[in-house]
């Protein structure tokens, strides 16, 4: 049994895991991939836990958008597929996050010359 079960006898339940799986789970692997980077191996910056998560929510969305698709196949085909996914975004969340937040806290962390 490789894929979500159907909705069968009029009930939704099947298709409740498919948006929970499909919609949930990846925003929170990456946010949780965050938490993980923060509470393991804390960054060296002046940003709250708070801060980082509302700077993920641009970058989660332009790295969740491609991804959204696939998920989607995966889910009617194959788990282990969708697990691997969920890693690897789980990692960008952990990694990419990092980056992104420096760069973004550099640009507006500068003044402008007068």
């Amino acid at each position: 049994m490789n894929s979500l079960p159907e909705p069968s006898d009029g009930t939704e339940i099947g298709g409740v895991y498919h948006i929970f799986a499909t919609w949930f789970m990846p925003y929170l692997c990456y946010y949780q991939g965050i938490f993980i980077r923060q509470q393991v191996y804390p960054l060296h910056s002046d940003l709250s836990l708070t801060s980082l998560f509302l700077l993920a929510i641009p970058i989660c969305l332009v790295i969740m958008t491609p991804a959204i698709g696939l998920i989607q196949d995966c889910l009617n085909s194959n788990w282990v597929s969708y697990m691997f996914i969920l890693g690897i975004i789980m990692e960008h969340g952990m990694v990419v996050h990092e980056r992104a937040t420096k760069g973004i806290g550099g640009s507006f962390g500068s003044k402008a010359p007068d």
